[in-house]
């Protein structure tokens, strides 16, 4: 299929050092997929039209740079396509690395340098993860108010540090969760997520180990 980018961004808050956080929509493009072989054998040819979307979280830095820290690579299938995939939404990656830095790090807004040290890491840490949270938790809200029925998340961590998913390598010192630490992360956040009334419900298919 054809292809329009697009982009668009909002703005979150920063700890008063002009550092903010903007969530921004960086790709946005039209794409076909042709049903598989299997599936055509036993429903017949089908093609499905969605839109691919690369939504980015940036930190601003105070040298007018912004540092990418987390992606969430989408696949949209809206009310034109058919079934079986009407309607949904597909959270294709998850990819996050942790050049986030809390107010008051060393590596802070004006100190975002490559020669300084993160100075506070367990803060800046959690600080990333919950920030990792609201922005899948905000684009699930996003699909809902948006008339999707439903969305599905694929929960596969990289292997290593140096697994490619949308960012290139990790630093060194960033932990790769297991299937069953991710598994648990999810069904934290969306357990959040079903009593903030953002999602009616959620189900599992993780195979327990």
């Amino acid at each position: 299929g054809g292809g329009s980018g697009g982009g668009g961004g909002a703005g979150g808050g920063g700890g008063g050092d002009g550092a903010g956080v903007v969530v921004r929509l960086v790709s946005n493009v039209a794409r076909t997929q042709e049903s598989t072989p299997g599936f055509t054998a036993r429903y017949g040819r089908r093609v499905f039209p969605y839109r691919l979307k690369n939504i980015m979280c940036f930190q601003e830095c105070g040298d007018d740079t912004d540092v990418a820290f987390l992606s969430l690579v989408v696949a949209e299938f809206g009310p034109d396509c058919p079934e079986p995939n009407r309607s949904k939404a597909y959270v294709s990656y998850i990819d996050s690395v942790q050049l986030f830095h809390c107010a008051g790090c060393a590596l802070r807004g004006a100190g975002c340098r490559p020669a300084a040290e993160c100075s506070m890491p367990d803060r800046c840490k959690r600080e990333r993860k919950e920030l990792v949270r609201r922005v899948l938790m905000g684009y699930l809200d996003s699909v809902g108010r948006r008339g999707f029925e439903c969305a599905y998340v694929w929960a596969m961590p990289p292997n290593d540090v140096h697994h490619d998913y949308v960012f290139h390598m990790r630093p060194s010192q960033q932990h790769c969760p297991t299937p069953q630490q991710l598994d648990a992360w999810y069904t934290k956040l969306l357990s959040v997520a079903q009593e903030e009334g953002v999602i009616a419900g959620f189900d599992s298919n993780a195979r327990p180990e």
